[in-house]
């Protein structure tokens, strides 16, 4: 027979149900998000030095921002020209505003990227 299992965040013995989840076992009620410490009863968490946080929470504290639109970025994360973009909203300045894979190369001119067909219509070296 094993000993007494502890909970990871009140240390306490554990009597009835437990709640196992990175690495440790927990008091249901007490697998709560770090940040806003409301209980997680979903299935779907995630992990931040090794105590559980709300996506969210998450979210909010901890993802990168989008330069474009100014909402965490779940997933891949575009760095271009010092900022962070959503991978659908790293797109061309010019006419044809059309996302850009980070494998095309880009242009940028006064702080803005553009694809090398609107870049050389718009800035090429017959425009002065």
């Amino acid at each position: 027979m094993s000993g007494p299992v502890f909970c990871g965040k009140c240390k306490a013995a554990i009597k009835g149900r437990t709640l196992n989840a990175l690495g440790k076992s927990w008091h249901p009620e007490h697998f709560a998000c770090q940040v806003c410490q409301k209980p997680i009863t979903n299935t779907t968490f995630n992990e931040r030095e090794g105590q559980p946080v709300c996506p969210p929470c998450y979210a909010q504290k901890y993802c990168e921002k989008c330069y474009h639109c100014k909402q965490p970025i779940i997933g891949k994360v575009i760095k271009a020209m010092n900022h962070s973009y959503h991978e659908d909203h790293f797109m061309c300045a010019g006419p044809c505003q059309k996302p850009m894979a980070m494998s095309a190369p880009f242009f940028q001119k006064e702080g803005k990227p553009y694809c090398k067909l609107d870049y050389d219509v718009l800035f090429g070296r017959s425009k002065k």
